[in-house]
């Protein structure tokens, strides 16, 4: 463990392409530890931040000379009428925590944002995690929504229902999928993030030519990331046989999830809960006004 010295200094600065290696080992060692440790490859790396539309170039690193001991991701775009810095990752390593880095990372990109006329900064940080959750309300976040982590049984039933089929989707019209919607998904869920990543499986459910659901699905992580049916089909098993397709389309080992579900929908979670699946923990989203 490195020799931390009690008035190191903290400098701050946007990340380059040259520095993304030294990103990944630092977001390693960062969540090495976290409510749930999060290891990722650097090519899931790279798919993360195409999701969520992070620009490297407006990302932060705080270095202790030349180490890189915290970052914040940053994505950019339009969140419920305005123009959001979404925080997709705030890390700092183990040995340089509470000595201020988390806030220093923010106090040298706030100023910058609000400048370039952004209206906002969104971010989810894990319930349990009382302290970030108190240095983000510090910093002026305020909580909007509690978002639940759910992960399904080990084997979920087959279920077919007589005059539905599922089929693959290579093509979605994610417009006509979102008038199916009912609530608003989290950043990384939404319509535009899935556009930008192919590592997704969207099924429909079919009554004839008709498409009635849909499911969007990451394969790799058994995270379902939207799932809708239209309103006179459901409670029909049309839900049931496209989750029942989804657990036929992953490997033997991955249980299904859903990430970042809003609590508010009571009829997704009443739904999933139905089916087996259980909470295993939850987010707090929180916006930071910078008008």
């Amino acid at each position: 463990m490195p020799d931390v010295k009690d008035n190191f200094q903290i400098d701050c600065r946007f990340l380059t392409k040259m520095d993304f290696k030294a990103l990944h080992r630092t977001f390693l060692d960062a969540f090495s530890d976290y409510f749930v440790p999060f290891q990722i490859s650097e090519s899931q790396l790279e798919n993360h931040i195409a999701q969520n539309s992070v620009a490297l170039e407006r990302s932060v690193g705080a270095f202790c000379g030349a180490e890189m001991i915290g970052f914040t991701l940053n994505g950019f775009g339009d969140w419920n009428g305005r123009q959001t810095v979404y925080d997709a990752g705030t890390g700092v390593r183990p040995a340089y925590r509470k000595r201020g880095v988390g806030r220093a990372l923010f106090d040298f990109m706030t100023p910058r944002f609000r400048s370039d006329g952004y209206q906002q900064i969104l971010l989810e940080v894990i319930s349990k995690n009382t302290a970030a959750l108190r240095l983000y309300e510090s910093l002026g976040f305020e909580r909007t929504r509690r978002l639940i982590f759910f992960e399904g049984r080990e084997k979920l039933p087959a279920a077919a229902v007589d005059g539905f089929e599922v089929r693959e989707i290579d093509a979605p019209d994610w417009p006509f999928f979102e008038s199916f919607a009912t609530g608003r998904t989290s950043w990384q869920n939404s319509v535009t993030a899935l556009r930008r990543t192919a590592r997704k499986l969207v099924l429909g459910i079919f009554r004839g030519a008709r498409c009635v659901g849909y499911g969007a699905l990451f394969p790799s992580s058994g995270i379902i990331s939207q799932i809708a049916v239209v309103p006179e089909y459901r409670r029909r098993g049309a839900a049931r046989a496209l989750v029942s397709e989804m657990q036929r389309r992953l490997a033997p080992e991955t249980r299904l999830r859903a990430s970042n579900v809003d609590e508010n929908l009571a009829e997704l979670v009443g739904f999933l809960e139905n089916l087996g699946f259980t909470e295993t923990l939850s987010q707090i989203e929180m916006i930071k006004p910078l008008y």
